[in-house]
């Protein structure tokens, strides 16, 4: 049975990127969880893509945007949980981004995997 996995990502980053990968080790609960320094949510625009994978593929399965931050602490955080997700490897990307507030705009975003690690991701798809 596969540990749960918490993998940074994307660190720091204020443009278009897609971030590190993670192999999902069979888990089929993923979480996507971002927090964003100097966002300002009125004026900037953000949009974060939790991203799977099978082979050398990807799709979004999931986006969020600026509208789903909220402040805690003086960051603006934002997270999604989602389940029955069955690809090989996830990511993180941010598909666009525009600091138009001018507050230095950076964006840290964790992938994250628990539940159901009873085989392997690659169990889903066919040889």
């Amino acid at each position: 049975m596969a540990r749960p996995f918490r993998k940074l990502s994307l660190s720091g980053v204020a443009s278009v990127k897609s971030g590190d990968s993670q192999k999902t080790k069979g888990h089929d609960s993923i979480g996507l969880y971002a927090a964003a320094n100097g966002l300002e949510p009125a004026s900037d625009t953000l949009e974060i893509a939790l991203q799977g994978g099978v082979e050398n593929y990807w799709a979004n399965i999931e986006t969020l945007t600026q509208s789903d931050f909220t402040e805690v602490d003086g960051v603006y955080t934002a997270s999604r949980n989602l389940k029955g997700i069955a690809v090989e490897r996830v990511r993180a990307s941010i598909l666009g981004i525009n600091d138009a507030a001018g507050d230095d705009l950076e964006v840290d975003v964790f992938v994250l995997g628990t539940n159901n690690a009873g085989g392997s991701g690659r169990a889903f798809r066919e040889d």
